[in-house]
Order: structure tokens, then C-alpha cells, then sequence
């Protein structure tokens, strides 16, 4: 078999798998019923709760799976037909309590799939819509019901286990030859199976040999091997689910209880998280760790406009926002440009001149800056007819001047901490909820103070809140109280644009969650119930599409309606926002495309970009330049 390297996504539904996707897992119940309506229902409702894309079951038509002569005596064979056969029987249901179980699946928003043993059984359960089969490991080479299930054309999940390399050979030639949609799950068919026999370096040679998407079906008694699957590229997990390990039936023992796949779940989804791209990318958490622990080259010593620097005039200090030490031996043996005290930052223009101040490409429509009130009179100069001053709480009391005139308009970035606590319209706390409302009335008061040096009716990006160091999925009551916070605000004379945020943003050098705002369903309510516009920052909703299995088109066309001011840079991952155009995984010219010639302006929002004389921002200008939507607007 030829070597293949590109996997191919598969559908399942709503659901696409593959790389860059979710696991997408499958909670198999099979037998573990024991025939009971009840229970089975029980598991399905325990697989949803714990977050499983999929529950499966076994269909067998016994005359169509076993030969007569052993349905009817099973004692003439191995002593498994005797004790198996009978369980079988007894646990098969029938065509109405199918139904209700593809109901209750439903009802639970997960997949219902099953396994069919036999061409019969398929025919039984085409009558239920299924989107997907699953074939067993026992019938990987069993050409007769594939041919059958591939006459479906949908997709197939197979299991490889009691199979040779040459017998997976054969029967992948014949899955494409019958130009099936099909994944490979990588298993040791004993139950339980023994840590020793798992072999899972084979998981990723199955995707690389025969280009299709590999998963795991394990039936070991822990959860540390699946785990490991998932580290190595399973695209699609399937383990067996039970009330109890010790109910009487052949695969309980090799199941998880109710309390284990929750904690798979959670195991897989933190192992995704920590996967990320493969891209190296430095996170936000990272740069800022960067600036106040990385060094910068400084002045040992104060060294004269002209003078020859030498070695020892050199140190490295934090924090890192000045020339890297890395630059030390192009630094020494240079001519001071400027003078420089002791303690003196080098910076670029030590190394080359002050140079040009860059050029911004031209641009149509309503673009900007975005800067901050100290550098007012630098960034006006780019002439951009938007400057979007990022604030902090200080510069609530910044000492404006009044006398200022600037041809721009005016949109202020809301303080996102006072102090060193968040700014928090949604937090369940009151007083802590008050003291967001009164930071953003403040905030409201100083456009109204700055209004008069600009042009038009100043815009405000706010951020709503709902950020926790934990989980809360009450996203629904986080944004009535944010509601609530709003229309308290006396916002006469500006406007108000409330921004999404990403799934994990980092306040304060640490890992927390983004609870509410961040989805684009809940994002147009808000924005309708309110009516207001928003700010759409097109690397957050990336980085929550990413860590949700979302599409960003989907996205954008949902916020669409609302969109009145962009934030635009590129994302990766769930960590990688504020990413230089290009460099991540944004399809510009598609996401601007959906989102029209509307009423929207917008900035560029790449990390750092005002470092160096704005290099980052202009960089983003030129690159977005050559997209109709904003050249032409």
C-alpha cells in the first residue's frame, strides 16, 4: 500500500473530523443495557452529560450473523457461543424501542449510531436516519456487508483489531475503490485488554500509511492509554460505558462507569488544549512574562553621542522592551547615535538611525490606530480618519488638552482592570458589579471631556465580563446581569460597542475563562435586546471557534447584522491572538466578504504592533491593503 500523508476530513452530521477538529468520541453501550429500555436510556443521558459527540449500540439479526447449526446447538462449539448466543437474544430490542432510543438520543443532542452485524440488520437500521456506522474489528474483512454499507454512502468507522496489516491492506484498497468515506480505529479486540497489547505507536502509522483519519477503540481497564491515543493523533475515541463494572455481560468489565468518562472526557479535552497548533507561537501570557522578566540591552555606563561603544558599556536588564540581548555583538564597536545616560535602553535606532516614519499604504473606508493618549499627536500623523485610544484605569484622570484639535474620530477602548481586579458588568457579586458600572460611566464622562477635539460622536469598546479562573456555563444569567449593568449607564452622546472575547484570555499573567460574549448566538441577543452594535475582533472568535469546533464563516454571518467596528488580526490555536496578518489561520478575504460593505470601520489589533514607530500596525496595513473590502471601501 502506497504511503499517504493528507487526512481527509470526515462529517458526521453537524460534526467534522479530522485534524484540527475535536476528538470526536463515541460512547459505545452495546450490550451494557442488559436489555433494559431503562438503563440504556440512563446511558445515553450519562454519555450526553459528560459531553460525548455519540452513543452506539449492536443490531444482530442471529440467523443472518451465525450459521443454524450453531444458533442451534451451541455446546457443539467453543464454550464462548454458549455463554454469548444467549445473552444476545436476550438483550436485542426491537423496532419501537429503537425508535425511542434514537428519540431520547436526540433529545440529548448526541449522535445515535450503532454497529450493524449483518446485511439484515443494516436494513433494520436505515429505517432510523442514521448519519454513520460503525463495523466491528470481526468484520473489517467482511466484504459482504461493506459492500452493503458502502452502497449507503455515508460514513464508516471501522475497528482494526483481530486483522493483519495485509488484511487492512486489502480492505482500505476496497473502501476507496468504492470511493467510501470511511476512519480507522486503531484496537485490541480483548476485553479487558491488557496494557502490554495496546501497541499504540501503530495509531499514527495507520493515518500516515493509508491517509485517512485514525482513532482508538480501547477496552483497557484505565483511562491513561486513551489519553496517550489522543496525544498521538486519534481523531475519533470510542470506549465501552456501564452503570457498574460488575453486572453480569461481556464487556462490562472493559467499560467505564459514569464518574470514569467524565473524567476521560475532561482528560481529552485538557490533552487537546495542550496539543494546540504545532506552530510556535507565544501566547499573550508569554509576552507579558516576556516584557517583565526578559532582558533588554541598557547603558552600563552613560556613553556620548559619537563615542565608540565598547563591551563593557553594555549590560542586560529587564524589563524586555528594548533592543534584545541577542543584538549584543552588532551593539558593541558601534558609534553612540545618540547620548545615553547609565541605564539607558537600546533600542532599534541604535542599531540603524531613527530612520523614516513608515508609510501607511492607502486605505479606503473608516480604518485606524489604535495608541494611547501619551502618543496622540504621533499616531494622528499617520492620518488615519479613526484613532482608538487604549486606556487604562489611570487614564480615567488623564490630564487632556483641551486645546486639541484632531481630524479624526474618537473611539476609546474601555479600562479592562481597576486596579487589581477586573472590569466586570456580569460578576454575581454587586458591589463588584457596581464598581465596573461606575468605571464605565467614567470612562463615558472622559468622551464626552475628549469629544470636542474630535470629529463626530465618540465609540466605546466595553467589555461586558463573565471571566472566571473556573467554568460556569450560566452563560445565560452572566449576561442578564451585564444587561442590567448597561442600562444603568448613562450613555447620552457616545456609543456603546460591546467586543467578544476569546474562549481562554489571559488577565494578569494567568489562565482564565471567558464565560459570557463569547458565542455569536448569545452576542446578537445581547446586542438586539440592547440595541446596540458591536465590536467584532476577528482573532477572538478564531481562537473560540478553534477550542469549540466551530466555523468562523458560520460565525460572522450570525454577528453580521450587529458588526459596526472590527477588530482585525490573525489567530491560531486557543492561546495564539493579535497575530500579524497571515500568520494564523484567517481566511480574510472570505470573513470580510460575509461580512459586507456595511457601516463597520476598524483598526488593526496585532499584539505589540506600536512597537518600533507602529512597524506591527503598518506591517497589517499593507498586508490588508490588497483585500478589496477595506482598499475600496
Amino acid at each position: 500500500m502506497k504511503k499517504q500523508h493528507a487526512q481527509t476530513l470526515l462529517t458526521i452530521g453537524p460534526r467534522k473530523i479530522g485534524p484540527g477538529q475535536p476528538v470526536f468520541f463515541i460512547a459505545e453501550i452495546g450490550v451494557n443495557h442488559n436489555g433494559s429500555l431503562d438503563r440504556a436510556k440512563e446511558l445515553i443521558a450519562i454519555a450526553a452529560e459528560a459531553g460525548c459527540d455519540a452513543v452506539k449500540f449492536q443490531k444482530r439479526n442471529l440467523s443472518a450473523t451465525y450459521l443454524k447449526r450453531v444458533l442451534d446447538d451451541p455446546n457443539r462449539e467453543e464454550q464462548s457461543f454458549s455463554y454469548i448466543l444467549p445473552i444476545f437474544k436476550e438483550f436485542e430490542f426491537d423496532e419501537g424501542q429503537y425508535h425511542e432510543l434514537v428519540d431520547f438520543a436526540a433529545s440529548k443532542n448526541v449522535i445515535f449510531m450503532c454497529t450493524p452485524f449483518d446485511e439484515p440488520s443494516v436494513d433494520f437500521l436505515e429505517k432510523f436516519g442514521l448519519l454513520a456506522y460503525k463495523v466491528a474489528s470481526a468484520d473489517l474483512t467482511n466484504f459482504v456487508l461493506l459492500e452493503k454499507l458502502t452502497a449507503l454512502k455515508k460514513t464508516l468507522i471501522l475497528s482494526t483489531g483481530m486483522s493483519t496489516l495485509d488484511e487492512i491492506d486489502q480492505t482500505v484498497a476496497f473502501l476507496k475503490s468504492k470511493k467510501a468515506a470511511f476512519a480507522l480505529l486503531h484496537c485490541s479486540s480483548t476485553y479487558p485488554a491488557p496494557l502490554a497489547d495496546l501497541n499504540l505507536r501503530l495509531l499514527p502509522k495507520l493515518a500516515e500509511r493509508y491517509g485517512v483519519c485514525a482513532g482508538y477503540s480501547g477496552h483497557e481497564p484505565v483511562l491513561g492509554p486513551t489519553v496517550a491515543a489522543v496525544a498521538l493523533g486519534a481523531a475519533i475515541v470510542e470506549r465501552h460505558i456501564t452503570l457498574d463494572k460488575n453486572m453480569e455481560g461481556p464487556d462490562h468489565a472493559a467499560s467505564l462507569e459514569p464518574a470514569e468518562i467524565k473524567e476521560l472526557m475532561r482528560l481529552i479535552r485538557d490533552v487537546e488544549t495542550a496539543l494546540g497548533s504545532g506552530v510556535k507561537l507565544m501566547s499573550r501570557g508569554e509576552i507579558l512574562n516576556r516584557e517583565v522578566l526578559g532582558k533588554s540591552l541598557v547603558a552600563a555606563k552613560a556613553i556620548a553621542k559619537g563615542q565608540a561603544i565598547a563591551r563593557n558599556m553594555v549590560t542586560a536588564k529587564s524589563p524586555g522592551k528594548g533592543l534584545s540581548p541577542q543584538f549584543l555583538y552588532k551593539i558593541v564597536g558601534k558609534k553612540a547615535k545618540r547620548d545615553l545616560a547609565a541605564d539607558d535602553v537600546f533600542e532599534e535606532r541604535d542599531l540603524h538611525g531613527e530612520g523614516k516614519r513608515l508609510k501607511v499604504p492607502t486605505m479606503g473606508g473608516r480604518w485606524g490606530l489604535k495608541t494611547r493618549f501619551a502618543e496622540a499627536d504621533f499616531a494622528a500623523g499617520f492620518h488615519s480618519p479613526i484613532l482608538e485610544f487604549h486606556m487604562s484605569d489611570r487614564d480615567l484622570d488623564f490630564p487632556w488638552d483641551k486645546t486639541k484639535r484632531f481630524n479624526q474620530e474618537l473611539y476609546l477602548h474601555a479600562p479592562e482592570y481597576m486596579g487589581r481586579r477586573m472590569v466586570d458588568l456580569a460578576h454575581p457579586d454587586n458591589e463588584r458589579r457596581m464598581a465596573a458600572v461606575s468605571v464605565l460611566q467614567r470612562t463615558i464622562d472622559k468622551a464626552r471631556e475628549l469629544a470636542p477635539s474630535f470629529k463626530g460622536t465618540p465609540s466605546i469598546v466595553i467589555h461586558v465580563g463573565g471571566m472566571d479562573l473556573e467554568l460556569n456555563d450560566n452563560a445565560g444569567k452572566l449576561l442578564d446581569l451585564a444587561a442590567d449593568s448597561v442600562r444603568r449607564l448613562d450613555a447620552k452622546g457616545v456609543t456603546l460597542l460591546p467586543e467578544n472575547l476569546p474562549p481562554r484570555p489571559w488577565y494578569f499573567s494567568g489562565q482564565w475563562y471567558q464565560n459570557a460574549f463569547v458565542r455569536a448566538e448569545e452576542m446578537a441577543r445581547f446586542c438586539k435586546d440592547l440595541n446596540l452594535g458591536m465590536t467584532f475582533d476577528l482573532s477572538h472568535a478564531q481562537l473560540y471557534c478553534n477550542c469549540y469546533g466551530k466555523e468562523l464563516e458560520d460565525y460572522a454571518q450570525i454577528v453580521a447584522p450587529y458588526t459596526r467596528h472590527l477588530h482585525i488580526a490573525d489567530g491560531a490555536g486557543i492561546q495564539g491572538e493579535g497575530l500579524q496578518i497571515g500568520e494564523g489561520q484567517i481566511d480574510f478575504k472570505r470573513i470580510l466578504s460575509i461580512l459586507g460593505r456595511g457601516r463597520w470601520s476598524w483598526v488593526p489589533e496585532i499584539w505589540r504592533g506600536h512597537h518600533y514607530g507602529y512597524r506591527g500596525f503598518i506591517v497589517a496595513l499593507e498586508r490588508l491593503s490588497k483585500i478589496p473590502q477595506l482598499k475600496n471601501r
